[in-house]
């Protein structure tokens, strides 16, 4: 139908895309650095982040000084909260969350790399529920953990394999799918954590999956999962997951 967002110096390593409730476009690169918001009309509307500085002889780029915490290195997801501020996951470089406001300005960050409670080791999927709460797919410890919105821990799901996407079905009754990218297993979750059904395998014929790297869930019975190595994009409906 269209490309989106030509023209803009944008698309290095494309990594994720997802739409807010107003319908606006998050675009998130892990190259760049960069997320940006844009309209229907892929009308630039907010850049978050900054892009890596070129090396320079006279500067050498201020001998590679620590980026702020507003900025990303290699983030990986975004999730929109029902009041509007942003939750990403930061990402392959750094591993923490990091939460801005609707307005683009930084609230505050926590995490780093490590396997203990709090710690992630590649954050690579981000979703927020109805109340705020925020579950992060930190797929190198095999783990989804969960947090308030003020980075406070809850719990963590150790019941899911590798992480590597994570979507959450609309209010009333949500549902998180989580998808082990390797195995090519779903996982069907209340938030509670309970799995409540499972499938998928690796392969290449329908049905089966190569490295699920994105999913998006319009409801409960509803995935289309978009693939890495098998280049394509599944829809799926789940009659069972059991």
């Amino acid at each position: 139908m269209r490309y989106i967002g030509e023209g803009l110096d944008i698309h290095e390593a494309a990594h994720s895309v997802i739409l807010d409730p107003q319908d606006n476009i998050w675009f998130i690169d892990a190259a760049t650095n960069i997320i940006v918001r844009m309209d229907q009309q892929t009308r630039l509307q907010m850049v978050l982040g900054k892009k890596p500085e070129a090396w320079t002889w006279e500067t050498h780029v201020v001998e590679h000084g620590a980026a702020g915490p507003s900025n990303f290195y290699q983030p990986t997801g975004l999730a929109v909260a029902p009041d509007g501020s942003l939750f990403i996951s930061d990402g392959y470089g750094n591993s923490r969350v990091a939460h801005f406001g609707a307005d683009g300005n930084f609230i505050k960050d926590w995490g780093r790399r490590g396997d203990a409670i709090g710690q992630f080791n590649t954050p690579h999927a981000i979703v927020v529920d109805a109340k705020g709460i925020v579950y992060v797919g930190d797929r190198g410890n095999r783990r989804i953990q969960v947090f308030d919105a003020e980075g406070n821990f809850l719990k963590v799901w150790n019941n899911v394999g590798a992480p590597w996407a994570m979507c959450i079905t609309p209010s009333p009754n949500q549902i998180i799918w989580s998808a082990d990218g390797v195995s090519g297993r779903f996982y069907k979750l209340d938030l509670n954590g309970n799995v409540l059904g499972a499938f998928g395998k690796q392969g290449k014929l329908p049905g089966t999956f190569g490295w699920v790297h994105g999913v998006t869930c319009p409801n409960e019975n509803t995935v289309l999962a978009a693939e890495e190595l098998n280049y394509r994009v599944q829809k799926l409906v789940v009659e069972s997951a059991r």
